[in-house]
């Protein structure tokens, strides 16, 4: 390991984790966010309690992963940036999406990935460009968590394709449709004012338009060839075909953000 390797695991060491409030609402979100994915789950054609409440415990799980994995990586690279992030929910936010997958059956799925804030640890930003908080530190970070559950979901479709499991499949969609929702560029709001914090879409948007609409469109064409993929094609090929656009768009994104 070289030595600014070195320096990033101690500060990692030493400063990442999870307060008792972030577990908290990861824990109750996941749990929400579960029923919502799970709405359609409560049996065939007639209604089955126990089989609706093992889905509904089952997805939360895969849920509360692919959030404590997205949130995790975006604490990782905000050390690495010289800052603490933190987890916040919207409750709000939660609320419509329970009303939202009520009123549509569970036709329409809403998630509101909850809200990021960097706290600038002064120590560790010291010889920093810029040596405030700025939108591309933002950026950066917020990307890094989304661009982890778009890997994870490309890892859980190679094993779907051996296995044919149903619920890799379901990690598969979970991750994806976390990801899809954490891209969605919304700010928190009390009242007529916005709330400091947004979603990582949020910051991606406020810092570039144009990298959002790359990064957007780039995510969502990668998620729709690896899902074609494997419910239509059912082919590993189709799977390193979308692994080495995917890496290809992410050196595109590399370049783009590197020369910002």
């Amino acid at each position: 390991m070289t030595g600014v390797s070195m320096e990033w695991w101690a500060h990692c060491k030493k400063y990442l984790c999870f307060s008792p409030r972030e577990k908290k609402q990861l824990i109750i979100s996941a749990v929400v966010f579960g029923f919502i994915l799970s709405f359609r789950m409560w049996g065939g054609d007639s209604f089955n309690a126990t089989s609706g409440m093992i889905n509904w415990l089952l997805v939360s799980f895969v849920v509360l992963f692919a959030m404590f994995l997205n949130f995790f990586i975006q604490k990782v690279f905000a050390i690495k940036k010289g800052f603490l992030l933190h987890f916040f929910w919207w409750f709000p936010g939660i609320l419509i999406g329970v009303f939202l997958t009520i009123i549509s059956f569970g036709i329409i799925p809403f998630l509101f990935p909850g809200t990021v804030y960097l706290e600038h640890l002064k120590g560790l930003r010291l010889g920093h460009f810029r040596y405030g908080t700025n939108t591309k530190d933002l950026a950066e970070v917020s990307v890094a968590g989304v661009i982890a559950n778009v890997a994870v979901a490309l890892l859980f479709s190679f094993i779907y394709l051996a296995t044919n499991s149903e619920w890799v499949f379901i990690f598969v969609k979970v991750n994806f449709a976390y990801a899809f929702f954490s891209m969605l560029p919304i700010p928190t709001i009390s009242g007529l004012k916005l709330r400091e914090g947004a979603t990582p879409g949020f910051n991606i948007f406020f810092f570039s338009r144009r990298l959002y609409i790359f990064i957007f469109f780039s995510l969502t064409a990668f998620s729709l060839l690896i899902y074609y993929g494997i419910t239509v094609l059912n082919s590993f090929w189709s799977l390193i075909l979308a692994l080495f656009l995917g890496l290809i768009g992410l050196l595109i994104f590399v370049k783009i953000f590197g020369t910002r």
